[in-house]
This record gives structure tokens, C-alpha cells and sequence, in this order.
């Protein structure tokens, strides 16, 4: 089994850039076998893949992630993977316990996340979702249907609702405080009040995790 975890990273030279940073020197700088990282960026120009990092020709704003994410799923649908989880700068990622976590699930019709819900739309939350390899094809070969009025997540729940598709739910902590965060979560959605508070919580999550 192996998992291609697309990280939706922005290059703002500001709070963005540090995440990225932080995220390749806590989780990410731990090996696991069959999970491979990569950080999408858009404003570039040539479309790319260098090392771990994928650069596309996208303009950086809120309501084009969706056609960013599309873009960077099209560069990569012919690794051999067999899920992505698409997650963003905020997050981070206990790959071994990811990795555990799908090698019972399906790779076929596999789409799962924090399920929420906005205006009747279901949707996987975009801080971390799983698409199995042929839904990510799905997506890639029917990007006209896909509605760029809603943002990215929204779109992506609604396409694969029309496609009849089921939602899973996955699990996620959300570390909104400096309380007791526990070490058994695959992933963590730092969201405090602060966002350079939500470095130091990912920083600490490695530190404890490597305890």
C-alpha cells in the first residue's frame, strides 16, 4: 500500500512559509515506508516537480485551491500510489499512524474525512482528506463539473455526492488550546487564537511523539 500526502502550501515569504518550514522539519522529516510527501504551490511559472515540491501555474487566492488542487492531483496520477490525503499548512501528520490507519480500508470509492456540512452540501473537511487513486481520476477527468463557486472542500463533496460516492468518517484532533494534546491521532489541525502558537503545538506534538 502506498499513500501520497499532498500538503496545500502557500509560499508567503510570511506565517505560511514558516508552517512549510516546520512541517518538513517535524513530521515530514521522519521516514515511513510507502508514504511519500509533497507541497503544492501555485504563482509559478512552469509547471514543476522538484524534489517534494510540486509548483503550478495557479494564481494563489482562496477561491482557486480547487483549481490548484486539481492541477497538482493531475501531476501525480500516474505515481504508483493507492490514496492521497490532501491536508494544508496547518496540519500535522503522524505518518505511521496514518498509514495504519488506511491498510484495512478500501482502494476503491475511498473518500473520508471530518465530514461537515454547508448549505445541504456534505463535504469532507479540506484540513485532511482521503481520495483513493480512482477518485482522483474521477475528479481529474470531470474537473469541467466541478463548481469553482464553492470553495475547494465544498466542491470536491458535492462533485462525488452527484457521483453517488459515500462519505467515511475519518478522525482528526483539533488542538484549539494549549491543554493536554494526545499523542494517538494520525492528524492534528492546529487552530488556536494564535497562528505562531500553532507552530510551537506542532513543534511540541513531534518533540512528545518522539519521546
Amino acid at each position: 500500500m502506498k499513500i501520497l500526502i499532498l500538503v496545500l502550501s502557500y509560499d508567503d515569504s510570511g506565517i505560511y512559509t514558516e508552517f512549510y518550514k516546520t512541517q518538513k522539519q517535524t513530521w515530514d522529516s521522519l521516514p515511513v515506508e510507502g508514504v511519500d510527501t509533497y507541497y503544492y504551490f501555485g504563482n509559478s511559472d512552469e509547471e514543476k516537480i522538484d524534489g517534494n515540491n510540486i509548483f503550478l501555474g495557479v494564481r494563489e487566492s482562496l477561491m482557486n485551491c480547487a483549481h490548484k488542487t486539481i492541477d497538482a492531483f493531475n501531476l501525480v496520477k500516474d505515481f504508483d500510489f493507492d490514496f492521497i490525503f490532501r491536508t494544508n499548512s496547518s496540519s500535522y501528520v503522524d505518518k505511521k499512524l496514518l498509514k495504519k490507519y488506511v491498510e484495512n480500508k478500501s482502494n476503491q470509492n475511498f473518500y473520508s474525512g471530518i465530514i461537515g456540512n454547508h448549505m445541504g452540501i456534505p463535504f469532507c473537511s479540506g484540513s485532511g482528506y482521503f481520495l483513493s487513486k480512482d477518485l482522483v481520476k474521477l475528479i481529474i477527468n470531470n474537473k469541467s463539473e466541478i463548481n469553482h463557486n464553492l470553495i475547494d472542500d465544498v466542491a470536491f463533496g458535492n462533485f462525488l455526492k452527484n457521483q453517488n460516492i459515500e462519505f467515511k468518517q475519518s478522525e482528526r484532533f483539533d488542538v484549539i488550546s494549549n491543554d493536554h494534546i494526545p499523542m494517538d491521532y494520525f492528524h492534528y489541525r492546529l487552530k488556536t487564537s494564535h497562528r505562531q502558537n500553532d507552530i510551537k503545538n506542532m513543534e511540541l506534538i513531534f518533540l512528545n511523539k518522539c519521546k
